[in-house]
């Protein structure tokens, strides 16, 4: 495949833009966050939300939240293929949004939305033409929850840069929504658990900056535009729980995926087809546990087809309410654009959180992937680490300082290989 080449192509300029941000909010931006900050530290709430009736209640809620990222403008690439500045800057968030919760005993719905403007102040680096409106919209609804018989939706729709495509670089935004729904039974009394499931699925990428980063080999796709990468999925699935203790269950699940892209000549088609076993919960009242293992095929139309086992161990200890901590590994095969069709990931985890004087959060995350991509000889790695500490300050308000390590090291090397630093302060308020 032309993965190296992909890695030294230099990306054409891009002849528009997603957004075009007010330079002059740009420039009033430290303005902005210090009235935001102000604004979160001194509410007060009078009650937990606005009721609407007997079983609804509307919760407001906002955040600000200033981000360093070290690669903030790693959109921008010079002739050699790096950036012709250094791409750290500032970046500031406004988050307003709702979350509505009704608790009926027969129909009962839950959901939240926001929009998210990000602000590229342009204090660092040249990064204003990245600024761009973020959306997150999720909604569940059941139907007789508790009844033999129940019905649940699902709906989910969120805009951002952060892609979960590992076969990307940074710089590209993705619309991403999911429509789901699922049918379970609990014959006798509820020890056994059945279900079946449908989701449809899209995925749309678009253009952010000049010189967004792209693995795409394809002409149409040179890192000015990932259209070749729209895709469609109908996901159909099984699942099964027996819990021979009230906490612990053995567990069944099966999937099968339809993934269709909008330029099927750029992309390996796969029809990925996932089987589980195994069994989670508690072992003793502060240990738990996941074991399972698994089948996974990739069924691709084109090249190299996946055919393996996949795994997952987990172990958690959780010795008091204040403290939890859980270490694991997996490995799982994901469907993904490009000539790559899909890639096995190979993963290690571990997190921890405590709870300090009854206001002071910590809590810490770490990851290593080892990501083998089909049909070529691209392997990656991604060791990250996320670290946090959040203070309730007052009633309703909470104020979150933390940082995310990422490095990045690709066999194709060049923009695929790279260290991140993201350090952020945000301060949110809930009524």
């Amino acid at each position: 495949m032309g993965g190296a080449a992909d890695a030294r192509r230099q990306p054409a300029r891009a002849r528009e833009r997603v957004l075009r941000p007010r330079r002059a909010l740009a420039r009033g931006s430290a303005l902005l966050l210090a009235a935001a900050l102000l604004a979160a530290a001194r509410a007060q709430a009078d009650g937990p939300g606005l009721a609407l009736g007997e079983s609804e209640r509307l919760h407001l809620f906002f955040e600000s939240e200033l981000r360093y990222d070290s690669l903030a403008g790693q959109g921008g690439i010079g002739q050699t293929g790096t950036p012709v500045y250094n791409p750290g800057d500032f970046i500031l968030h406004v988050r307003p949004g709702a979350r509505f919760l009704e608790t009926g005993t027969i129909v009962s719905f839950t959901g939240s939305a926001n929009i998210d403007y990000v602000d590229y102040t342009g204090w660092l680096a040249p990064t204003h033409d990245l600024s761009y409106l973020g959306v997150a919209v999720q909604g569940v609804l059941d139907v007789a929850k508790s009844g033999p018989y129940s019905l649940s939706a699902t709906e989910s729709f969120t805009r951002s840069d952060h892609t979960s495509n590992p076969s990307l670089g940074i710089g590209s935004i993705t619309d991403a929504n999911d429509l789901g729904a699922r049918f379970s039974t609990r014959p006798g009394g509820g020890a056994v658990e059945a279900g079946l499931a449908y989701n449809f699925g899209l995925e749309a990428y678009e253009l952010h900056a000049d010189g967004n980063l792209s693995s795409c080999s394809d002409p149409g796709c040179t890192g000015t535009d990932f259209s070749a990468f729209n895709s469609t999925t109908h996901r159909f699935a099984a699942d099964a729980r027996w819990r021979f203790f009230p906490k612990t269950a053995l567990l069944f699940d099966a999937a099968f995926e339809l993934r269709n892209y909008s330029d099927a000549s750029a992309n390996v088609r796969t029809r990925p087809l996932l089987l589980e076993t195994g069994i989670a919960g508690l072992i003793t009242e502060k240990i738990r546990a996941a074991v399972k293992i698994g089948y996974a095929n990739s069924f691709a139309q084109e090249g190299d087809a996946f055919s393996g086992p996949t795994a997952q161990l987990e172990a958690g200890w959780d010795p008091s309410e204040t403290f939890s901590a859980t270490l694991g590994a997996a490995r799982a095969l994901q469907p993904v654009s490009g000539t790559y069709g899909w890639y096995d990931d190979w993963r290690a985890y571990a997190s921890a959180k405590v709870q300090l004087f009854g206001r002071l959060q910590l809590a810490a995350d770490g990851s290593f992937d080892d990501i083998l991509f089909g049909n070529s000889a691209r392997a990656d790695t991604q060791l990250q680490f996320d670290g946090s500490a959040s203070m309730e300050l007052a009633r309703y308000v909470r104020l979150t300082a933390g940082c995310v390590l990422t490095r990045r090291d690709s066999s194709l090397g060049g923009v695929f290989s790279y260290q991140r630093a993201e350090i952020y302060l945000r301060a949110g308020f809930t009524y």
